[in-house]
Order: structure tokens, then C-alpha cells, then sequence
């Protein structure tokens, strides 16, 4: 990729190299304009300086390793500072100069702008001018970033405040000498060492390498030391110096001759002269081969090195076995015999004696160890006893049987304890079926020993993506096992639909197809192209032009985008008429593209058997029915129509097959109804009355009897009559009426099946209701007695339901829950309205005993006077005086007034108020023009009835007599007493 055109102090443009002639005579001192020409001399002297360079590389890399490296060193760093220091120079000169230009504004930059210096490219902008552009330039990501007008470099943070060049001032004052510096040394910290930049403040770029002085560093052998520059300091390698390591050896005897080095010094690699253990043989070997052992033969001493692996072949203490060992040290004891008699005492398994067995003792290592005949004993490796006879020589392999499970732990076995020591582990006939890191295939394997990692994998699996924390689409292929990676292919139909992945099988979807075409993809109008190469199952996009494409039929084409040609053009809609398919040849308005029309009529035509026509709507002519599938129709001797299939004129309807018409029965009554087959019917059928029908007949009589028919049942009375007679005759109790309350859909469903099933019509004598509530149960048990039903709960809870059996005996009840409900709470309102009734006429008889007044009644008021009027003028009068407390005004049925107290206060104060207020009130009412009179009253306490009028004049005499409680007043201003008699009908 070739470098981007980078931009000189005054904003050109700048080839990458101009550039390097540039740093070459900023290296030189010399500035140079990208706008002059370099000479043919100049280019000559180049030339001469590179050769001579490359001349002086050769001589140098003659020289050692080490001198050639530091001198290479220092001198990329000598070049790399006078890069740095020649940019910092031209910036701060430039400013100085106030020649440095600002590449978003294009202005000018001097020592007193605060500016902002980007730290990839070292390019100084205007403060306000880079926050503008940080903020609203089109260099602003999705992420926040922004990039930089010069090197296009990302930034994450937005420029905010003004400080120098190293950034430990903020807003610093003027400097004429250094603009924008705060004059401290910069210390910006470099990674590989704890030193800083040592220049002083300056823009640019800091120095590459760290000129101080690093610590002193030991050698690796630790005997001198050193102390170079920090960046010439091996802090990681360390270094060597030329002497000799001369540390003792792990043997104890030799010193390391190795040069400087780090670590340990290793093995003693020294060869010695050394002595075999038998004292045999002499050699050389290394000195960390040697073990020594102290061997004693014949009085004769000496010190064993090593083995020289030849056979011992001396002959033991008892004169008849040599010895079997290899080289071996020697000792006193070392060629005992093992079968002497001194030694071996017992019989092999130790139990016994061989004086006890054979009576006498041994007398020679020939002779026979005898056997005891018992079971040996010993404690096998194994922890086992062995179970063999007493026998010499090692014991047999244990036999016994062990449990051991297969290799997926999916089966147990039993095998010898021998075997299982081995480290044999069988083998189970059961296949893997864990999930292969592709999820699409399973694994298989007979007796999989990653199977049950496998299952422990997948339930964490599962676990994960329950809680959130796993996703479905995770690919495991780097932590799952090796057995359960999936070596087969994809073979999935890649998105072009064309070719299959090749793949090794993999999770998620597959790559997209890499085949490509070198054929253009043109559309049919030709003017949308895709240039080849054109990648497998690319699609040619919508040509945003018409289609050109002519319809067939010559009608408009409809108005739609150019396509490929494998897609049809829209059909044509363009309205015509045709005739319809069938024989009535019918004009019917279409769409040109519809070919086959219909006139949505019947065909009408008369089918083959004679009785019925063809009812499928309009079709081509000869498709009718060869076959008619209709029904017959044709009236039977019962008189039903025939719901065979037809079977045509010529055959009549078959009268043996019994007619499946459903008729209705009825009892005498007509209470009592069942449905059942034609074929079953008789004209004299009739159903036998049971004891509700007598018991309805009863109460009917009774209504008779008691003058109650159809047109008066709708009266209060009436209807307080027949629930009492609901009542004599109620079966159920208090519980059945308080739950059909609480759930009556559910009541009424139970009550109708159990009628149902006590009647018949549900064809059977028993049924199952689905488990319930134990409440619900006791329900269906109570409601089943008033049904004379046998009921009985089976099976434990929760599934506990109740089962039900009609008996000889079972009836349905009169009255339904719905009907004794309704009865009940009508006997109850009966019994409420009595008590009110007896309330009204105990204040009535108080309010007649009570001789004292409480109202006053306005009378004649004057037309258009409304209670606004009344109010407004009456209640200001009434609230002076102190015995009548909120005094309210209420209009009358025949149009006079009623002032009152809200209050049940009646006694002679208040009665002493209102004489005081109707000797002034008629006077007052009058002058107004509001009514004509006006008297003292008594008021029942609702304020709906005037028990009494005092017509009398108002003057003090007579308002200090009390009134009898009858006087002065007729018959028709009285109201009489509610009469009790009228509800006391039982």
C-alpha cells in the first residue's frame, strides 16, 4: 500500500519522496522547498555519499559482534534524534515566525494561539478550529472517534483544553523563545525502561531511545561488572564477561571450565578411572556416573564405582548354588544361601514347622521344603490372600472377581482382580450419543470413553442457556474433546443454491459460496450490469427502469420495473368481457388474464336418475355428475322424507331399514318428554306420569282452588303465595342453596346432568364426574340424596372424583336450586318488608302522639314563582330562628311549599319559633308577590306526608296552648295508618 500524501508547513502537498529529500537536508542542516529542483550535481553527490556508506558498513561488519551492534546502535539512534529534533525546530520556528498554518481554518498560527498538537502525526490546529471539527466535521465515526484533517488518524477524546507541548501546564504564558513550552524538561515515560524523553518541552515526536545512564549490571558468572547508556543496558539477556565459570561441580572434585555463563553449571562430564563393584574390570567413565560402594572379598578391600554387568558366578557359603546376580558389591553376608537350613524353617507359606511335618530337620539346602497342604494366605499386591495351596515359588495372579465399569461408565463387569490390576478395562456394546461440536451429528463410538465429559459438557451447556449466560450458537471446537470433533463434511446447499459446502462440519451457517462467473450479469432492458468477476449467487438488482417486455394479448403492458427473464411479467388485468363456461354462454366482466369465467349459477341440468338436477354452479358443458350422490328425498309410509342415497324411479325406497327420525313422546301431562326413532314410534305411545306430575297437578289444583291463574300470577302477592308453596315442598338444604349462589353456572350444570340421567336421556344409568374440590364433591353427594342418586367418591387426591348410579328409586325434585333460590329470597323479602312495615307504623303512631308542630306549608303561590324564589327569601327568615337547624325547602305533588328542619327535633321550642315566624311570614310573602298564605304544620319524618294544618290565627294566645292531637282536622288531611292485615295472609 503506498504511503498517503502528507502536507508541508504551508499545506501542500507532499510526495513520500520529497519527504526523504527533505529529512536528508534537515539531517544536513539545510532546508529544502518540495517545490525546488534537486541538481545533477547534488544527485551526484548522494550517490557518492551512499556508496561510501555502504563501504564503510562492509569494513564495519569485519569487526566483532559486539562493537558492530553498539556502533550500529548509536548510530540509528544519533540519526533518529536529529530526525526528532529537526521537526520539533521546524515547528517552533514556523510559529515563531507565525508562518504555521491551521489546516482547518487555513489561518495563520503564532505563539499566542492556543493550539492542539494530534499525536500521530504531530500536526499543531487551532484549539477552536480541531474542536469544531471534532465535534461537527464528517470524519465523526459511529463510535465517537474522530480522525485527523492530516494524517487521518483516530482520536477518542475530544480536544478541550489548551496546555503545552508536554501537557503539565495548562494555559501557559507567552513564550517568545519557545512558543507553547513550559521550559521543564518533557519526561514523557517510555515503555521499556523507567527513564523519560529528556528534551525539554517540544512538539514532535519524543526521542526513540533513552540516553541515561542504567544501573550496574553483574555478569553472569557474577565476577565484574558493568554500567553503559539505559538503552544499550541488557536488562532481559544480561551479558558475559571472557573469564572461566571454575565453580565446584556438583561431584565435589572438578571445577566448571566453561566461559561466563548463566544458570547452573551442569553434570561432571570429567572421565575417572574406576573399579567395577567384583573388582573385574577397570575403565574410564564420567565422573556423574559414578556410584561408589564399599566391596570386601578375602581380606582384600577396595572402592566399587560402577556395574560391569557380568554374571556374580562365585560359589555360596553351602558349597552347591553359585550365585545368580549380576556385578554386585561384595559384603560377608551377600553369599548366604537362601535354602539353608539355618534359614528356612517353615514351610513355604509359613504357617508351619518342618519338624512338625516332616518330624525330622532339614540337614541340607538340597534337601526338599515340604508342604503343609493348607491354603497359602498371603497378602497378594493386590490386598487379596492368595487362595492356592501351600506351594513354593511366587503365588499365582488373584482371581478374584472384581466389579469394574467399561470405559463410558455405562456398564459394570465383573473381571479377575488380576486383570484389573493390569489396568484392563472392558469393553460395553453401548454407542456415544453425545452431540459432535457440530450439533448436527452424534458420535457413535462403542463404549466412548469422552462420554462422560461429553454429558457433562451438555448439561452445562443446557444450564447456561437457561440462565442467560450461554448462548445457543457458541462454538466449543477449541475446548472439546478430540473424539467428539466432527471430520465430515458440511455438505449444506450454500447460498447461491448452486454448490455445497465443503467444509469440514462446522456450527453456525456456512461461508459464503468463493465460485465466480466471468460472464456479466446484463438485465433484459440492458442497462443495469454486473461487471464480471461475478461471485456465485449473486443477483442481478433491480433495474429501476420500465420493463419493455409486450404482452401477448396486445392490451397495455401494466406499468411495472425491468426484471429477469426467468420471472413473468404481471398478468394482465385489463377489464373485458367473456362468456361464462357453461351452456348459458352468459356475458360476465373479467380480467383479460382469466381464462376460465363463471356465471356462479347452478347448472340446473337434470341428472340421470330422474329426481334430482346437477347443483354444481357453472362448469364446462359434460362435467355434470355421471352418478347422483344426492338424498332421496321421496316421502316413506311413516311419512318422513328418505335420507338414503338416491336410488332413482326405478327403485323404491327400501321400508325394511328402520326410519331414524327423531319423534317426541309426551306423558298425559305434557310434563314428562323423550325423544326417541321413528321406528320405535306407535300412535298410541304415550309416557306414564310419575309423582312430580301428580305433585304439579296437586299444586295446581291448589292455585285454583285459591283463585291464583296465569293473568294474576304476577302480582306481588301472588308471587309471595307461590313461594311459599315452593318452600312446603323444598328438598334441599341451606349448604346446596348458599354454593349454588356462590357458583350458579356450575350448580346448574351438575343439577341438569343428574335430571338428565335420572330421566334417561342421556342413554346410560352411571357416569364419572372429573376430579374436583372437596367441597365440589360434598356438593354432588348432598345434591345426588334429594335425587334418591347413589354416590360415591373413588381414587386419592389430587385425582379424587365422585361416581354416580340412577337407582330404581331416584326422582327428580319439583323445584329446581334455581326456583327454592328464588323462594327462599322471596320469603326473606316478605319477612323484611313486614319489619318495615311495622317501622313506618310505630313512627306513625309516635308522630300522632307527638302534639307539637314542625313545619310550615306555603300554599297559593303566585304563577312563575319557582323554588329558587321561595328558597332565597324564606331560608334567610328561617336561619334566625335558634330552634330551627338547617331549615330546608321542599315543593309538594300539588304545588305548595314545605319549610322543615333536618333535624327529628320536635317539641315546643321549635314549635314557639315557628308561630314566631308565621306571624310575620304571610305579610312578607305577600308585599313580595311570592304566595298568599302560609300555615303551621305536621310532618310525618320522611317530609313526604302533612299529618296536620293549624288554619288558626297566629297570635300568642293561642300559640301557648297546646293543640289536641285531633282537633281541627278533617278526615282527608289525616293519612291512615298502613293496613298490617294485608301481609299477614298465612
Amino acid at each position: 500500500m503506498s504511503d498517503p500524501p502528507l502536507e508541508n508547513s504551508i499545506g501542500n502537498s507532499v510526495t513520500p519522496s520529497s519527504i526523504e529529500i527533505g529529512e536528508s537536508e534537515l539531517n544536513s542542516g539545510k532546508i529544502v522547498d518540495s517545490n525546488e529542483e534537486i541538481s545533477e550535481s547534488e544527485s551526484e553527490e548522494s550517490e557518492i555519499e551512499e556508496s561510501e556508506s555502504e563501504e564503510s558498513e562492509e569494513s564495519e561488519s569485519e569487526e566483532s559482534d559486539s562493537e558492530s551492534e553498539d556502533n550500529q546502535y548509536n548510530q540509528n539512534g544519533s540519526n533518529d534524534e536529529d530526525d526528532e529534533i529537526g521537526v520539533a525546530d521546524e515547528i517552533i520556528s514556523e510559529i515563531r515566525r507565525g508562518v504555521y498554518t491551521c489546516l482547518v481554518c487555513t489561518g495563520e498560527i503564532d505563539e499566542e494561539s492556543p493550539v492542539w498538537s494530534c499525536h500521530h502525526c504531530f500536526r499543531v490546529y487551532d484549539l477552536n478550529c480541531i474542536k469544531n471539527w471534532a465535534k461537527n466535521g464528517s470524519s465523526t465515526a459511529s463510535d465517537n472517534s474522530w480522525r485527523c484533517p492530516s494524517c487521518n488518524g483516530t482520536h477518542h477524546a475530544l480536544p478541550k483544553r489548551y496546555s503545552c507541548w508536554c501537557g503539565k501546564v495548562l494555559n501557559p504564558p507567552v513564550n517568545s523563545f519557545t512558543p507553547h513550552s513550559c521550559g521543564q524538561t518533557c519526561n514523557i515515560k517510555f515503555n521499556d525502561c523507567i527513564h523519560g524523553c529528556s528534551f525539554g518541552c517540544h512538539p514532535g515526536p519524543h526521542s526513540k531511545k533513552c540516553t541515561a545512564l542504567g544501573p550496574k549490571l553483574r555478569c553472569d558468572c557474577g565476577k565484574e561488572e558493568q554500567q553503559v547508556p539505559c538503552f544499550m543496558t541488557p536488562y532481559q539477556k544480561g551479558w558475559k564477561c571472557q573469564n572461566k565459570c571454575d565453580d565446584i561441580l556438583p561431584c565435589g572434585l572438578h571445577k566448571c571450565d566453561k566461559n561466563c555463563h548463566s544458570g547452573l553449571c551442569g553434570i561432571c562430564e570429567t572421565f575417572i578411572d574406576a573399579k567395577c563393584y567384583c573388582g573385574k574390570a577397570n575403565e574410564s567413565i564420567p565422573c556423574h556416573e559414578k556410584i561408589l560402594k564399599i566391596s570386601e572379598l578375602n581380606d582384600k578391600q577396595w572402592i566399587g564405582a560402577y556395574s560391569c554387568e557380568d554374571d556374580c558366578e562365585m560359589t555360596l557359603d553351602c558349597g552347591n548354588h553359585i550365585c545368580p546376580l549380576p556385578c554386585h558389591a561384595m559384603t560377608p553376608t551377600i553369599h548366604e544361601c537362601l535354602l539353608s537350613p539355618q534359614r528356612v524353617k517353615t514351610c513355604p507359606c509359613g504357617k508351619s514347622k518342618i519338624e512338625d511335618i516332616n518330624g525330622v530337620q532339614r540337614k541340607s539346602c538340597l534337601d526338599p521344603i515340604p508342604t503343609c497342604g493348607e491354603i497359602c494366605n498371603k497378602i497378594l499386591p493386590c490386598g487379596h490372600k492368595c487362595i492356592w495351596e501351600c506351594h513354593e515359588g511366587e503365588c499365582s495372579p488373584c482371581y478374584v472377581k472384581v466389579d469394574s465399569k467399561c470405559r463410558c461408565n455405562y456398564s459394570q463387569f465383573i473381571i479377575p482382580c488380576s486383570m484389573n490390576q493390569e489396568g484392563f478395562i472392558p469393553e460395553c456394546t453401548h454407542r456415544c450419543p453425545a452431540l459432535l461440536n457440530c450439533r448436527r451429528h452424534r458420535c457413535g463410538n462403542v463404549c466412548c470413553a469422552d462420554e462422560p465429559i461429553a454429558m457433562k459438557r451438555e448439561r452445562e451447556r443446557q444450564k447456561g442457556i437457561r440462565k442467560h449466560s450461554y448462548t445457543a450458537d457458541r462454538d466449543d471446537s477449541m475446548t472439546i474433546e478430540a473424539t467428539h470433533i466432527c471430520l465430515k463434511e458440511c455438505g449444506k446447499l450454500l447460498s447461491c443454491e448452486k454448490h455445497y459446502c465443503k467444509m469440514t462440519c462446522h456450527l453456525g451457517p456456512c461461508k459464503p459460496c468463493l465460485e465466480s462467473s466471468s460472464d456479466e450479469l446484463v438485465c433484459h432492458c440492458g442497462k443495469t450490469i454486473v461487471q464480471a468477476p461475478v461471485r456465485c449467487g449473486t443477483k442481478l438488482p433491480q433495474c429501476l427502469n420500465q420493463c419493455d417486455r409486450e404482452p401477448s394479448c396486445g392490451h397495455p403492458a401494466m406499468a411495472h420495473f425491468c426484471h429477469e427473464d426467468d420471472k413473468e411479467c404481471p398478468k394482465c388485468v385489463f377489464p373485458v368481457t367473456k362468456k361464462c363456461q357453461c351452456d348459458k354462454q352468459i356475458d360476465v366482466k373479467t380480467v383479460c388474464y382469466q381464462d376460465k369465467v363463471s356465471c356462479q349459477r347452478p347448472c340446473g341440468k337434470l341428472l340421470p336418475c330422474g329426481l334430482h338436477k346437477c347443483i354444481k354452479l357453472c362448469h364446462k358443458p359434460g362435467d355434470c355428475p355421471t352418478k347422483c350422490t344426492q338424498m332421496c328425498s321421496l316421502k316413506r309410509e311413516c311419512g318422513h322424507p328418505c335420507k338414503e342415497k338416491c336410488h332413482g324411479l326405478s327403485n323404491p325406497c327400501n321400508e325394511n331399514l328402520p326410519c331414524q327420525e327423531i319423534v317426541t313422546i309426551y306423558c298425559e301431562c305434557k310434563r314428562i318428554s323423550k325423544q326417541i326413532f321413528c321406528n320405535k314410534f306407535k300412535s298410541d305411545s304415550v309416557l306414564e306420569c310419575d309423582d312430580e306430575c301428580a305433585r304439579e297437578k296437586r299444586n295446581k289444583l291448589l292455585m285454583e282452588a285459591f283463585t291464583i291463574n296465569e293473568s294474576s300470577a304476577e302480582s306481588n302477592s301472588n308471587k309471595d303465595y307461590l313461594a311459599k308453596i315452593v318452600m312446603l315442598d323444598n328438598p334441599y338444604n341451606d349448604f346446596l342453596i348458599s354454593i349454588y349462589r356462590q357458583q350458579k353456572v356450575w350448580c346448574q350444570k351438575v343439577e341438569t346432568t343428574l335430571r338428565q340421567i335420572t330421566n334417561g336421556l342421556l342413554g346410560r344409568t352411571s357416569m364419572h364426574f372429573p376430579p374436583m374440590k372437596p367441597i365440589q364433591r360434598r356438593f354432588i353427594h348432598e345434591l345426588s340424596q334429594c335425587f334418591n342418586i347413589f354416590a360415591e367418591s373413588q381414587d386419592p387426591e389430587p385425582k379424587r372424583s365422585v361416581f354416580i348410579k340412577v337407582e330404581t328409586n331416584s326422582k327428580c325434585p319439583q323445584f329446581r336450586l334455581e326456583e327454592v333460590s328464588l323462594a327462599i329470597q322471596r320469603v326473606s323479602d316478605i319477612e323484611k318488608r313486614k319489619q318495615e312495615n311495622k317501622k313506618i307504623l310505630e313512627d306513625q303512631r309516635k308522630d300522632l302522639e307527638n302534639p307539637f308542630f314542625n313545619a310550615i306549608v306555603i300554599k297559593d303561590v303566585f304563577f312563575g314563582v319557582n323554588l329558587i324564589e321561595i328558597e332565597n327569601f324564606v331560608l334567610e327568615l328561617a336561619n334566625q330562628l335558634p330552634n330551627f337547624i338547617n331549615p330546608m325547602i321542599k315543593l309538594m305533588d300539588d304545588g305548595s311549599y314545605l319549610l322543615y328542619s333536618e333535624s327529628s327535633k320536635n317539641n315546643l321550642e321549635l314549635q314557639e319559633d315557628l308561630y314566631d315566624l308565621i306571624s310575620i311570614l304571610p305579610e312578607l310573602l305577600q308585599s313580595k308577590n311570592l304566595a298568599f298564605s302560609c300555615y303551621v304544620c305536621k310532618i310525618d319524618p320522611t317530609a313526604s306526608v302533612i299529618i296536620k294544618l293549624d288554619k288558626t290565627k297566629s297570635n300568642k294566645s293561642t300559640r301557648n296552648v297546646t293543640p289536641e292531637p285531633e282537633s281541627d282536622l278533617k278526615d282527608e288531611e289525616i293519612v291512615k295508618p298502613l293496613d298490617e292485615s294485608t301481609y299477614n295472609w298465612y
